[in-house]
């Protein structure tokens, strides 16, 4: 969606100006289709609090975005647009397929109107010498060739559609639909969409699972749709002090349900981290029963493909899932440059994935060898002939190891090299099935990094050679999520984005970055413009001015 008038509406408007989403289920849920893929509601009073506490005004923060987008558009024209800024917003996404049409893409947000003619007003200086238009029950103003906004004296809808090849009808028969929908085709109908957006929190989100597939863009999927059918997460954000708390809790459709509870979640090993021999920069890992995939494929009808593919390598599908054991660990680790004795302390990554059956796994390295995916050099694997991919592939210790080097691998097999786990997280690993964690602070301390944008403004540099990479190590300290082990029919997820500032709002510390960022943005495309008026300069583009 290009058009600078109402995607600087649309981001003013609902990042600042939903209501509380104690009361998310209001008339408007119903403007909501049932099959949306994604729907957010964000509590207004809260935010802009919490945006206050920064110091940063609203007023001051929508002149940023406006000047970004280059329309004038003002805090105060939102007030005194004729929207009601003190009831709920609605936004939502949705992803369609069809041989028709193929992959359409389209949203909208929903709000209350409390003055018509103020409406229309605020849309006529948007779009000075603009006609607006009047269909059944509504009127409408095209805003550009994929974003139409409608409105009756009670409702505004903003929609927008892409990847149609005849968008202005698309858009007009969206328009019309939303307005014309019935309750049965609504979100307001689910008790999936209900339940969850009654908890208070800052921001609400909800994905429909089936919704979110038709993102993968492969019509007649049957299967998978009735695999992911009646499935959802629902959620909330909070930003507090220091931290942005998220939580989810994704519910699986009777279907599935029946397949995850064959094999029930396992706990993730957390010694398989703290055998990594240096302090971790960030880690992934995960525990399930691999013969979970085996069961999905079979009910997918997939498994006579895969099976059919992997025999002409010499083994099955069942055969790599009964190699591993389902335990699997990614670790990697930075130090700052220059300061190295040896390839460990130049940092590296190591993923190590736990040997299940040790019959069907040699069995699978068998084959691969045979035909030349992976050919022995010594104890190590490497793909090809020729390897020269960077990395390392060995086994020990019950495990395959993909590492960065084969010192990585022996000392942490080594039983006396083992490193604390980062501070704060060992409690979250107990009785979790998956976890994530990223310090994104010390990843940012040990990157290179110049004072100012004036350095260099070539467009061979990247955005590590100028202040906002230091902006951002002042402001974030590192990310961590979560999933418990679930009951089969629901399982519940946890993420925290942790700052710096532990007694400073979450939102206020973000918002001060955002502008930190954009005057960062603002300086660097004044000096690559001044750049190429004094040069004449070629060789910087529009993209490298915009950090592409």
């Amino acid at each position: 969606m290009k058009n600078k008038i109402a995607a600087a509406f649309i981001f003013c408007a609902a990042l600042f100006a939903f209501n509380s989403c104690k009361q998310a289920t209001s008339s408007l849920a119903v403007y909501v289709p049932k099959d949306a893929s994604a729907v957010f509601v964000v509590d207004s009073k809260s935010v802009m609090d919490k945006v206050a506490s920064s110091g940063i005004t609203i007023d001051s923060l929508a002149d940023i975005m406006s000047e970004q987008n280059g329309d004038g558009l003002k805090w105060k024209d939102i007030e005194n647009s004729g929207v009601d800024i003190s009831k709920p917003f609605y936004v939502f996404t949705k992803e369609t397929n069809s041989i028709q049409q193929g992959h359409i893409k389209s949203g909208a947000l929903i709000a209350e109107v409390n003055d018509e003619n103020k409406l229309e007003a605020f849309f006529k200086a948007r779009k000075p010498g603009s006609t607006i238009s009047a269909a059944a029950g509504y009127k409408y103003l095209e805003l550009h060739n994929n974003i139409i906004a409608g409105w009756t004296g009670k409702v505004l809808i903003v929609t927008g559609v892409s990847g149609s090849d005849s968008p202005d009808s698309l858009l007009q028969s969206q328009l019309t639909g939303l307005f014309n929908q019935k309750v049965s085709g609504s979100i307001a109908s689910t008790d999936a969409f209900k339940e969850p957006f009654s908890k208070p929190g800052d921001i609400h989100f909800y994905t429909n699972t089936a919704g979110r597939l038709n993102e993968v863009g492969v019509p007649g999927m049957s299967k998978v749709s009735e695999l992911a059918e009646g499935s959802y997460t629902a959620g909330v954000i909070n930003f507090e002090k220091g931290v942005i708390n998220a939580s989810a809790e994704t519910h699986y459709n009777k279907t599935l349900s029946g397949i995850i509870n064959k094999y029930p979640a396992q706990e993730i090993k957390k010694e398989m981290i703290e055998s990594y021999p240096d302090t971790l920069t960030g880690f992934g890992i995960v525990s399930f029963n691999p013969k979970l995939l085996v069961d999905i494929l079979k009910y997918l009808g997939f498994d006579a493909i895969a099976d059919g593919f992997t025999s002409n390598i010499g083994f099955t599908t069942a055969d790599i899932m009964n190699a591993f054991s389902g335990d699997i660990a990614v670790m990697f680790s930075s130090h700052p440059q220059n300061t190295m004795e040896n390839s460990i302390k130049n940092g590296g990554f190591l993923l190590a994935a736990t040997i299940g059956d040790k019959a069907a796994f040699d069995k699978v390295i068998t084959g691969l060898l045979d035909k030349k995916i992976l050919t022995k050099n010594g104890d190590e694997y490497q793909l090809g002939l020729s390897g020269g991919h960077g990395f390392v592939i060995e086994t020990g210790n019950n495990n395959l190891f993909i590492a960065s080097s084969d010192e990585l691998i022996k000392t942490y097999q080594a039983p006396d090299k083992k490193q604390p786990l980062p501070a704060g997280i060992e409690k979250d690993l107990n009785n979790k099935s998956m976890m994530v964690y990223f310090d994104i602070n010390q990843f940012l301390r040990n990157k290179p990094m110049k004072d100012s944008a004036s350095a260099d403004i070539h467009a061979h540099n990247n955005y590590y050679s100028y202040k906002i990479a230091g902006n951002a190590k002042e402001t974030f300290k590192n990310f961590v999520a979560f999933a418990d082990k679930g009951d089969g029919k629901t399982i519940a997820s946890t993420y925290r984005l942790n700052f710096v500032n532990e007694n400073e709002n979450s939102m206020a510390s973000l918002v001060k970055f955002i502008v930190a960022a954009h005057a960062e943005a603002m300086e660097r495309k004044g000096m690559v413009s001044s750049h190429l008026k004094d040069s004449g300069s070629l060789d910087i583009t529009e993209d490298s001015v915009n950090g592409q």
